[in-house]
């Protein structure tokens, strides 16, 4: 002790170095201990956990693969790179002995990037019920603070929680708000998360129960060193007309395969949640039509009640895309594309640059929200 107290006093800055963090240390919440206070304490953080449904449950729809139009390719790569390997993890650790010289896999971490509302938040959360873990999702603003100090402080916390669940998947959304490259101007805050993440991922501090799944839509905006964490990096692509009609055909499956066609090929630039949204907004003028007595007809909105609708979000994308006010830009209709249909020559949706290494990418698109 006297020869702390020497050392201090021979170095004033290193004794407020070290004091201060004795108190981010004792300030740090503790990890829990139990599942059940692990659960109780990322509710408080602002988290949500959804467990997987119990043994001889009927599964909802949101947890099949079904709830995602047009992604069998897809499928296949996220099972082979989480599913699988958390299923079947004795499989697969034969397999590594008998191939390599020597190393450990620790969990996997994938990066699931590309534009919004083409279904990575949903096939995180379909992967995590087929392996049968619960889901840990942590929105943004469950880990931001405006003290100093605190917004790590939040995200070690997390990850300590996550491991007393014992092994579990754990989602974070718009990576590229909670740690931006280091390459750019970022502010120190985000510049601690990045270190609380990077240790966590794969350092000294990494725990091998905990499966990290991360989404962005920006994945040139990450990190390198961060980019580099992640085993495998899946590209969710907007639609192609195909998937864009089974998407419709999820929506509104009372049309007819023809009709449904021709939705997808009208439908050109959309993501699967805008389809959704088109769809809600056909049913909604259509009910609205009913309740005010415009038509004595079916009780179900025809096609033309979606055309509308598509017609006005095709129109709204073209102008957030061209200025507030601007009339859609002229296009040439696809082939197969009924007339009525403008596709505009520009769309919100920017092809997304390769990626190299252990990279996936989805030929077909995907229902998202």
């Amino acid at each position: 002790m006297a020869t702390a107290a020497v050392a201090a006093a021979a170095d004033p800055a290193a004794a407020e170095a070290a004091a201060k963090a004795k108190a981010e240390e004792e300030e740090r919440p503790k990890a829990a201990r139990t599942p059940d206070e692990a659960v109780k304490r990322l509710q408080q953080m602002g988290a949500r956990v959804v467990f997987p449904p119990e043994a001889g449950a009927e599964s909802s729809p949101d947890t099949s693969w079904s709830a995602l139009a047009g992604a069998g390719e897809l499928r296949h790569q996220v099972e082979e790179a989480l599913v699988l390997p958390l299923m079947h993890p004795e499989l697969f650790e034969s397999v590594r002995a008998g191939t390599r010289a020597f190393g450990t896999d620790r969990s996997a971490a994938l990066l699931f990037y590309g534009p919004p509302g083409t279904g990575k938040t949903t096939a995180a959360r379909i992967a995590a019920a087929q392996a049968d873990l619960p889901l840990v999702y942590a929105p943004l603003e469950a880990l931001m603070s405006k003290w100093y100090g605190k917004a790590e402080q939040q995200l070690a916390a997390l990850f300590d929680h996550c491991g007393g669940l014992g092994r579990c998947v754990l989602f974070l959304d718009e990576l590229d708000a909670l740690a931006g490259s280091r390459s750019r101007e970022i502010d120190e805050a985000s510049r601690r998360m990045l270190s609380v993440l990077l240790r966590r991922l794969d350092g000294m501090e990494a725990q091998p129960g905990i499966t990290l799944v991360a989404a962005t839509n920006r994945r040139t905006d990450l990190d390198s060193a961060l980019l580099s964490r992640f085993d495998v990096r899946v590209h969710f692509p907007a639609p192609e007309a195909p998937a864009r009609s089974d998407i419709f055909r999820l929506y509104a499956k009372h049309l007819q395969p023809a009709e449904l066609l021709a939705l997808g090929h009208a439908s050109v630039g959309l993501s699967g949640r805008d389809l959704l949204d088109v769809c809600r907004q056909a049913e909604n003028r259509w009910v609205g039509s009913l309740i005010r007595g415009d038509f004595d007809g079916p009780q179900l909105p025809p096609l033309a009640e979606y055309e509308a609708a598509l017609r006005r979000r095709l129109q709204s994308s073209a102008e957030s895309e061209d200025g507030a006010g601007a009339a859609p830009a002229a296009a040439k209709r696809a082939p197969g594309t009924p007339p009525g249909y403008s596709r505009p020559e520009r769309t919100s949706r920017r092809a997304e640059p390769p990626t190299y290494g252990s990279t996936f990418s989805s030929p077909g698109g995907l229902r998202g929200w």
